[in-house]
């Protein structure tokens, strides 16, 4: 009996020891963690290991590495708690933007806008007019994704088509109608997530036919563009009255 105690005490100790040292690790992550955030850089002994490897910090989500996998490559506790706490802010934040395309590092959704002008149309509508017609439209994430984007010469035709008249929209159409019937067709024909269409009219001051001062015209916005729609200058855009021919 007299020897039991230091056989308990002995136990007692090596389980002391034990813990004293989980908490010491415990301590050591923890400070790790916190004095390398994810807005500091990186070390250079790092950022050498991962080009040596051909890695990024996406690669580090994207292909589930681990902590004991940075370990095998050299990395230090300081830095792996870093690359870890970089790859799972990236996957949440590709989370939050749903289906969006991003950067590299998966931080910005990208919003991608096509813009064309068909410029001097000589157009026979109201009595003959020289006309602008300015064109911007919004492809929708998935069209970014897969890359299914329209040719936009096939729009521009149906631009010109709407320029002149027709059995449909006469001579004497409003330019509001005919603009409107436009992003109509446009909109309904591709896979746009919005259209902003702009005909400019240059003014008709010398025109015995119809008296229009001032170069004016219309503008209509269909779908989500998340910004104002198409607004170019006014005052200057005709240098030349292409009813009357080529400025050349």
């Amino acid at each position: 009996m007299i020897g039991s105690p230091p056989v308990i005490f002995g136990h007692f100790d090596k389980m002391l020891s034990s813990i004293c040292i989980q908490v010491c690790i415990f301590v050591t992550l923890v400070a790790a963690g916190l004095a390398h955030t994810s807005e500091d850089a990186i070390s250079l002994d790092v950022q050498s290991v991962l080009r040596a490897n051909n890695l990024t910090i996406k690669d580090v989500r994207d292909l589930g590495l681990t902590s004991t996998d940075l370990h095998e490559l050299g990395i230090s506790v300081r830095d792996r708690i870093f690359l870890l706490r970089a790859g799972s802010t990236a996957a949440t934040r590709a989370a939050k933007s749903g289906s969006g395309t991003t950067t590299d590092d998966d931080s910005l959704v990208l919003a991608q806008d096509f813009a064309f002008a068909a410029t001097y149309i000589n157009s026979t509508r109201q009595y003959g007019k020289c006309l602008h017609m300015i064109v911007k439209y919004r492809y929708p994430q998935a069209a970014i994704q897969d890359q299914s984007f329209p040719d936009y010469r096939d729009i521009y035709a149906r631009a010109l088509w709407y320029a002149q008249p027709s059995e449909e929209l006469p001579m004497e159409t409003k330019w509001e109608l005919v603009n409107n019937n436009f992003v109509r067709e446009i909109m309904a024909s591709y896979n746009l997530a919005g259209l902003s269409s702009q005909i400019q009219v240059m003014d008709s001051q010398d025109n015995p036919s119809i008296f229009e001062p001032g170069n004016h015209g219309s503008t209509v916005t269909a779908g989500d563009f998340g910004q104002p729609p198409t607004a170019e200058g006014w005052v200057n855009t005709f240098q030349f009255d292409c009813t009357k021919g080529s400025q050349f």
